[in-house]
């Protein structure tokens, strides 16, 4: 089995830029998770620790040269960041929206409130601060809503809940444990209170707050707070359920904005470690999308850095095998010579002349778009020369020698070496490479041995 070879190489230099490439990709999810974590207060230090240390013992598996654990392991951490950080969000969102819901509702009794007419000037002002929604941390609500309610008892005004609101006033005055005024009102919902509907546009709207589209959720929130201040009905309901579907709808159109520009951030994190200094302006065209928050504007430009990374990946892949197997060559005892013509296709071949045995050699072809290689013996002749079958059958018994060996060196390369194809001898006519204008001249007047010994 001496004829044309054809292997699949891959070096230790490309393994280590691809794991480059993916402890950049890590770093990037992390740095993200910290960032929006911090943002929605949905992390401690200790967290953030935890998270590092788990990346740090990723990071040691580059050190040990477990490169096959390194790059079964990133995804992996990848997927259980992205996780967690939809745990964190979707406790953060609810938090958010249990405020909003607090506050709406106090808002709205203060506002009832308001059409009292047993309220001091002092009370009346400061229930119109909570019902303008100036005290959505409720610090000063329980006190002013509890007097307002228990001046207004006290005074014998009645509806349906006076009595009720009564004993919670005459608690939160004496400071008695047991139900508080956020507690009551979220058991004891307002008839112009929107139920159901109103509990979803509070989730929706704060999801829009914790996905950073604060503007969104401030002009959503402010819509609803509007419609509320209408009086029950149809008309109102119907506004409502509208605002419903458009909170939706955005809500989706900002996690799907926020998925690319996490996807752009990976990638750019991966073009960083990868990219050389001539790919500057594009990544410059990343960090502009990121800044301004384009999500338009990210999938083309990951797509073009996604291209950039692949192609020099490629180049630089093809690069570190053609290095590999020509230092396997030297050391078999071949001699790299470039632009010497097959005959064929120039692209991506390479000729290697044995140096004992100057009239044969070996092509190297293939290995820029892919990992495989073909490796097939070569006689050279000057233009015009007949075949030789003798010096061929030679030539390959000498190549399958030669070939076993350059096995072994590669194997002292840490190169990654599988043999996919051998061909018999005489299979394949041994190519004629012709030599360029007056190599053969040159040769012939340097002593060499005529014979094919190995």
């Amino acid at each position: 089995m001496s004829g044309p070879k054809v292997v699949r190489l891959v070096t230790i230099e490309e393994v280590r830029e691809i794991c480059r490439g993916h402890l950049a990709r890590l770093d990037a999810t992390l740095a993200r998770w910290e960032k929006i974590c911090r943002r929605n207060d949905a992390v401690t230090d200790e967290d953030v620790l935890i998270m590092r240390s788990r990346r740090a013992e990723i990071a040691l598996l580059m050190t040990k040269e477990r490169y096959l654990d390194l790059q079964k392991q990133v995804p992996l951490e990848m997927q259980w960041i992205e996780t967690d950080l939809v745990k964190r969000l979707a406790a953060a969102t609810q938090r958010v929206a249990d405020a909003s819901t607090r506050a709406r509702r106090r808002e709205m009794l203060a506002a009832r409130l308001l059409q009292r007419s047993t309220l001091t000037a002092e009370q009346r002002r400061d229930l119109q601060a909570i019902a303008r929604g100036n005290d959505i941390n409720g610090v000063n609500a329980e006190t002013v809503l509890g007097e307002a309610l228990r001046r207004t008892a006290s005074t014998g005004g009645r509806d349906d809940h006076d009595t009720e609101l009564q004993v919670l006033a005459q608690r939160l005055s004496a400071g008695q444990k047991g139900e508080t005024l956020d507690d009551w009102l979220a058991a004891n919902p307002s008839e112009d209170e929107s139920g159901s509907s109103g509990d979803s546009i509070d989730s929706a709207i704060a999801g829009l707050a914790v996905a950073g589209a604060v503007k969104d959720a401030e002009r959503l929130a402010a819509r609803y707070r509007a419609i509320l201040t209408e009086p029950a009905s149809n008309a109102r309901k119907m506004r409502t359920d509208t605002l419903l579907l458009e909170v939706s709808r955005t809500l989706e159109r900002r996690r799907q904005a926020v998925q690319q520009l996490a996807e752009l951030e990976s990638t750019l994190a991966e073009a960083r470690a990868v990219l050389d200094p001539a790919h500057a302006s594009l990544i410059a065209d990343a960090d502009t999308a990121l800044l301004h928050d384009d999500a338009a504007t990210a999938a083309a430009v990951r797509e073009r850095l996604s291209e950039a990374i692949a192609s020099q990946r490629q180049s630089f892949a093809a690069a570190a095998r053609r290095r590999a197997v020509l230092a396997a060559l030297a050391e078999v005892g071949y001699e790299a010579r470039e632009g010497m013509e097959t005959g064929e296709p120039a692209g991506g071949r390479l000729v290697a002349r044995r140096a004992t045995n100057p009239d044969m050699g070996v092509e190297i072809a293939g290995g820029s778009a892919s990992a495989r290689l073909q490796l097939r013996p070569v006689r050279f002749a000057s233009a015009g020369s007949t075949g030789d079958s003798s010096k061929d059958r030679d030539i390959e018994t000498i190549w399958c020698s030669d070939f076993q060996r350059l096995l072994d060196r590669l194997g002292t390369l840490d190169a990654d070496l599988v043999v996919e194809r051998v061909t018999p001898v005489g299979e394949v006519p041994v190519m004629v490479v012709q030599e360029l204008q007056g190599e053969s001249e040159r040769r012939s007047s340097i002593p060499s041995s005529r014979q094919f010994s190995s």
